[in-house]
């Protein structure tokens, strides 16, 4: 039976669209996931035809799950995610099962924010960054023109355990409350940008970029909302 594993999900958004998709074009879908409340609430999940519990932050039980699903004779034709901790993980098993995959390097360099930084750095459009590690801080006098700056985890997604700091005290009452959440883990601070944000969403065929989707997005301290500009 030919069968799409999917690492993790949400309730809706295009983690779920994913799987009704898949339900629809006949694939056996499989869930693994790390949260009961979907195993005991099944009924939510009609797209699902096998939800099975795993630790899906160890890559070796999922890879077990793997196996066991191969040993039951499925037909594994894509491994995936959707959820953004978790796509390096499908990748890195999509590619051990002989099947097609993003590139596990690259995504691990978007997951990081340093990383995907450092690898933009120089380039006209890249704003003013810098990594703070363990005890090390920017001074005073090194920040004041600099002022507001944003503070992130490097590894956050969503807009989480994001903040902006509009003087030095607040600078530094950040990056202790980011230590104590965080401890041992290195801290981006990066230029406030003023203005609105766009998310361009691209599809890559037959390594050709087209244009899927240009999103506007408007931030406020509690939430944001998207507004689609262009899509096709």
């Amino acid at each position: 039976m030919k069968t799409i594993i999917f690492i993790g999900t949400n309730k809706s958004g295009s983690s779920y669209e994913a799987m009704k998709y898949s339900d629809s074009m006949q694939y056996y879908t499989v869930l693994l996931t790390n949260n009961r409340k979907f195993i005991e609430k099944r009924s939510e999940f009609p797209h699902v035809h096998l939800m099975k519990f795993c630790n899906i932050d160890n890559i070796n039980e999922i890879r077990e799950a793997t196996r066991e699903l191969i040993d039951n004779d499925l037909d594994i034709c894509a491994i995936v995610s959707f959820i953004d901790p978790y796509c390096g993980a499908a990748s890195l098993l999509a590619k051990e099962y002989g099947l097609k995959y993003f590139s596990y390097d690259a995504i691990l360099t978007m997951q990081d924010k340093i990383k995907s930084r450092k690898v933009l750095a120089g380039l006209p459009y890249v704003p003013f960054f810098y990594e703070i590690n363990d005890d090390e801080m920017l001074k005073e006098e090194d920040i004041a023109e600099k002022l507001p700056l944003v503070l992130k985890v490097p590894s956050s997604a969503g807009s989480k355990d994001v903040y902006k700091v509009e003087s030095y005290e607040q600078y530094k009452e950040t990056i202790d409350k980011i230590r104590a959440k965080y401890p041992n883990k290195s801290i981006l601070a990066e230029e406030y940008l003023e203005g609105p944000q766009y998310l361009i969403e691209t599809i890559t065929i037959n390594n050709e970029v087209h244009i899927a989707a240009i999103i506007k997005q408007e931030i406020t301290f509690t939430e944001y909302r998207k507004i689609y500009c262009y899509r096709i």
